[in-house]
């Protein structure tokens, strides 16, 4: 521990953001105290940069050192940790999340289907999403693997579809629902956590067989401005952004 503080405090005090010079660090000095702190003020620099490129490097560094960026813990506090170091370990994995979540976005959105309003509505409510997942056929994901952006580090969350179809999806969880977009525009879908459908996308993935599966009609609309629903389907059409945002305001961010 005395030498993680040394090095923790030489990376913090010279700024050091140079991958090359940290591994160089962590190849001597394997604790894993010393790398979770190292990396989350290397974090807490990127984000007062703000630069876009540094954090999607960032990402991909912190996914080859601590693993998955999702798992509770791949970020959870070591062993003696103070207070400030349980905030601090709290905020980079609620900051690289988050870059990596709109990473994500941007890459369906282009990569899948151009559809630059879908795209930057959704990046407005990035700090929101909690999880998600895309659902594709085995050319979506060769596709995405070709994105420089996010690369090999979406594979966990990608669920691959029995039969193969140029639609796609892309799975929001916020709060306790389940937002599914679709490369063919149509419509949105929302889903309360009870269904079965939802269940099937955390955790039966080889259960979904087709991407039809995740379009429920029967759960009917998502309502309109005078009343909504908890959960339904908004086609995308007319002033669907402002629409959709009041149902956002009255059952996600409040």
């Amino acid at each position: 521990p005395y030498y993680s503080d040394v090095v923790v405090r030489y990376m913090t005090a010279n700024e050091v953001n140079s991958t090359e010079t940290v591994d160089e660090v962590f190849q001597s000095h394997d604790l894993a105290r010393t790398k979770k702190l190292v990396l989350a003020g290397m974090i807490e620099r990127a984000a007062e940069a703000a630069d876009d490129v540094q954090r999607s490097l960032l990402c991909k560094y912190v996914n080859r050192i601590l693993g998955d960026l999702a798992r509770p813990t791949t970020w959870a506090p070591f062993p003696g940790a103070t207070e400030d170091e349980e905030r601090l370990l709290e905020r980079a994995s609620a900051l690289v999340k988050t870059w990596y979540t709109q990473e994500i976005i941007e890459a369906f959105f282009e990569v899948c289907v151009t559809d630059p309003v879908r795209k930057t509505f959704w990046l407005n409510y990035v700090q929101h999403i909690h999880k998600f997942r895309i659902v594709g056929s085995y050319l979506t994901k060769r596709a995405l693997k070709m994105d420089a952006r996010i690369g090999e580090l979406f594979s966990p969350y990608f669920i691959q579809t029995a039969y193969q179809s140029q639609t796609s999806a892309l799975v929001l969880f916020m709060k306790d629902k389940m937002l599914v977009e679709f490369s063919d525009v149509g419509s949105l879908y929302v889903y309360n956590s009870h269904r079965n459908v939802v269940d099937r996308v955390l955790n039966h993935p080889s259960y979904i067989s087709s991407i039809k599966d995740l379009k429920d009609k029967s759960i009917g609309c998502l309502g309109d401005a005078a009343y909504w629903y908890g959960e339904g389907y908004m086609r995308h059409q007319g002033d669907w952004p402002w629409r959709l945002h009041q149902w956002l305001r009255i059952y996600i961010l409040q």
